[in-house]
């Protein structure tokens, strides 16, 4: 975890972790929705309309993924890759939007795509609880999960291994600098 360590009493800058928190919960709140709207058209063998919505429902989490170290396990569940897993892609835990991904844009098998779906939908439900739980985010989870997603994305996510089927990693890209961008703007006054 990123700075758990920090109890709020003692975070000097407690008051900038808020607006950052109440900016994510707003776009798990816009995720649902966009998940569920995912699963409908898997459900309803629709491959175009479930590549659509796919590409619709990946903005607001590439934003939450700023502090994915302070909720590891639904961010698991939501966004790990292949490469996570010990057996990648035909591992039992690989799941959420990579599977999802692969399932519809590499294979087009839509009835496999589906449970994965429907599972998304309730880790987007866990993720929006996680957001709520105050105690586990502290300013210095905030700046190490901006410094970490920008590192990662220069270090990683260029080099292709984001959206492997989809193409859509400049969207991913775009999404998570937002996503710092709206963090630190708490902070832009303290640190000039």
């Amino acid at each position: 975890a990123h700075a758990q360590e920090v109890i709020e009493g003692d975070d000097p800058y407690a008051d900038q972790v808020e607006p950052g928190l109440a900016y994510f919960r707003l776009l798990a709140d816009q995720q649902l929705p966009l998940v569920e709207d995912l699963a409908a058209n898997i459900r309803a063998k629709d491959l175009a309309g479930a590549l659509s919505a796919y590409v619709e429902s990946r903005p607001p989490y590439e934003q939450i993924e700023v502090l994915a170290g302070d909720f590891e396990d639904t961010d698991t569940d939501i966004d790990a890759r292949p490469a996570s897993f010990d057996f990648g892609d035909t591992d039992d835990a690989f799941k959420g939007f990579h599977r999802i991904e692969m399932l519809l844009y590499g294979d087009e098998d839509l009835d496999a795509a589906l449970p994965y779906a429907d599972e998304l939908i309730e880790s987007v439900k866990q993720l929006r609880a996680d957001l709520d739980v105050r105690e586990k985010f502290s300013s210095a989870g905030q700046f190490a999960g901006m410094t970490g997603l920008a590192n990662e994305i220069a270090a990683k996510k260029v080099s292709s291994e984001e959206e492997t089927w989809s193409d859509q990693s400049l969207l991913i890209f775009r999404h998570n600098f937002r996503g710092i961008h709206m963090q630190y703007n708490a902070y832009d006054q303290i640190v000039r």
